[in-house]
Protein backbone atom coordinates (compact mmCIF):
# COMPACT_ATOMS: atom_id res chain seq x y z
CA UNK A 1 0.00 0.00 0.00
CA UNK A 2 0.88 3.63 0.31
CA UNK A 3 2.81 3.08 3.53
CA UNK A 4 5.52 1.10 1.75
CA UNK A 5 6.11 3.81 -0.83
CA UNK A 6 6.51 6.45 1.86
CA UNK A 7 8.98 4.29 3.76
CA UNK A 8 11.03 3.69 0.62
CA UNK A 9 11.25 7.40 -0.11
CA UNK A 10 12.42 8.15 3.42
CA UNK A 11 15.05 5.44 3.18
CA UNK A 12 16.34 6.84 -0.11
CA UNK A 13 16.97 10.15 1.61
CA UNK A 14 18.43 8.75 4.80
CA UNK A 15 20.86 6.16 3.50
CA UNK A 16 23.26 6.17 0.57
CA UNK A 17 22.20 3.35 -1.72
CA UNK A 18 24.15 0.14 -1.30
CA UNK A 19 22.69 -1.36 -4.45
CA UNK A 20 24.03 -0.28 -7.84
CA UNK A 21 21.90 2.12 -9.83
CA UNK A 22 19.63 1.17 -12.70
CA UNK A 23 21.91 -0.04 -15.53
CA UNK A 24 19.89 2.05 -18.00
CA UNK A 25 20.77 5.15 -16.01
CA UNK A 26 24.55 4.74 -15.92
CA UNK A 27 26.87 6.98 -17.90
CA UNK A 28 30.41 5.70 -18.59
CA UNK A 29 32.92 8.44 -19.33
CA UNK A 30 36.62 8.64 -19.96
CA UNK A 31 38.43 11.52 -18.28
CA UNK A 32 41.88 12.70 -19.23
CA UNK A 33 44.60 13.12 -16.61
CA UNK A 34 47.15 14.60 -18.95
CA UNK A 35 45.71 18.02 -19.74
CA UNK A 36 47.98 21.01 -19.41
CA UNK A 37 48.59 22.94 -16.23
CA UNK A 38 45.45 24.48 -14.81
CA UNK A 39 43.15 22.52 -17.11
CA UNK A 40 40.84 19.81 -15.87
CA UNK A 41 38.81 17.14 -17.59
CA UNK A 42 35.19 17.16 -16.43
CA UNK A 43 31.87 15.59 -17.29
CA UNK A 44 28.28 16.53 -16.59
CA UNK A 45 26.10 13.93 -14.95
CA UNK A 46 22.56 15.12 -14.42
CA UNK A 47 22.76 18.21 -12.20
CA UNK A 48 26.32 17.40 -11.14
CA UNK A 49 29.72 18.12 -12.64
CA UNK A 50 32.48 15.60 -12.01
CA UNK A 51 36.00 16.92 -12.49
CA UNK A 52 39.17 14.86 -12.56
CA UNK A 53 41.59 16.63 -10.24
CA UNK A 54 44.46 14.19 -10.45
CA UNK A 55 45.78 10.68 -11.15
CA UNK A 56 48.64 8.80 -9.63
CA UNK A 57 49.91 5.64 -8.04
CA UNK A 58 50.68 4.47 -4.56
CA UNK A 59 52.37 1.35 -3.19
CA UNK A 60 54.66 1.08 -6.20
CA UNK A 61 51.93 1.24 -8.83
CA UNK A 62 49.91 -1.58 -7.26
CA UNK A 63 47.10 0.86 -6.56
CA UNK A 64 45.92 3.65 -8.84
CA UNK A 65 44.78 6.78 -7.04
CA UNK A 66 42.21 9.08 -8.63
CA UNK A 67 41.10 12.40 -7.18
CA UNK A 68 37.73 13.72 -8.34
CA UNK A 69 35.61 16.65 -7.33
CA UNK A 70 31.83 16.48 -7.48
CA UNK A 71 29.87 19.69 -7.71
CA UNK A 72 26.12 19.98 -7.33
CA UNK A 73 25.22 22.70 -9.83
CA UNK A 74 21.91 23.46 -8.14
CA UNK A 75 23.23 24.02 -4.62
CA UNK A 76 26.81 24.93 -5.45
CA UNK A 77 28.06 22.33 -2.96
CA UNK A 78 31.33 20.61 -3.81
CA UNK A 79 33.18 17.62 -2.40
CA UNK A 80 36.52 16.07 -3.20
CA UNK A 81 36.72 12.31 -3.58
CA UNK A 82 39.86 10.19 -3.42
CA UNK A 83 39.29 6.82 -5.02
CA UNK A 84 41.78 3.96 -4.94
CA UNK A 85 41.51 1.18 -7.52
CA UNK A 86 43.52 -2.02 -7.53
CA UNK A 87 44.52 -3.95 -10.62
CA UNK A 88 42.13 -6.71 -9.62
CA UNK A 89 39.23 -4.26 -9.47
CA UNK A 90 40.09 -2.88 -12.89
CA UNK A 91 39.75 -6.38 -14.29
CA UNK A 92 36.36 -6.85 -12.63
CA UNK A 93 34.04 -3.83 -12.75
CA UNK A 94 31.55 -5.53 -10.44
CA UNK A 95 34.21 -5.48 -7.71
CA UNK A 96 34.18 -1.69 -7.66
CA UNK A 97 31.67 -0.32 -5.13
CA UNK A 98 29.34 2.54 -5.90
CA UNK A 99 29.61 5.64 -3.75
CA UNK A 100 27.17 8.47 -3.23
CA UNK A 101 28.44 12.06 -3.16
CA UNK A 102 26.01 14.98 -2.91
CA UNK A 103 23.29 12.65 -4.15
CA UNK A 104 25.26 11.47 -7.19
CA UNK A 105 26.11 7.79 -7.53
CA UNK A 106 29.66 7.47 -8.77
CA UNK A 107 32.49 5.01 -9.16
CA UNK A 108 35.90 4.92 -10.82
CA UNK A 109 36.26 1.79 -12.94
CA UNK A 110 39.88 2.13 -13.93
CA UNK A 111 42.85 4.42 -14.23
CA UNK A 112 46.25 3.91 -15.75
CA UNK A 113 47.63 6.44 -13.28
CA UNK A 114 49.06 8.55 -16.07
CA UNK A 115 46.70 9.92 -18.66
CA UNK A 116 43.20 8.60 -18.23
CA UNK A 117 40.55 7.35 -15.86
CA UNK A 118 37.20 5.74 -16.62
CA UNK A 119 34.35 6.93 -14.44
CA UNK A 120 30.75 5.81 -14.19
CA UNK A 121 28.00 7.98 -12.78
CA UNK A 122 24.27 7.71 -12.46
CA UNK A 123 22.27 10.95 -12.64
CA UNK A 124 19.98 11.30 -9.68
Amino acid sequence: GDDEEVTAQVMDISFPPAAPPNPDNISTQKLSCSLGRGRRSSIECGSHVVTLEGCGYKNGAIVALVTLSVRDVKSGAKVEVNQEITGAQMGDPEAVPWQTHLGLQLRVLSSNGENEAVVQCSPA
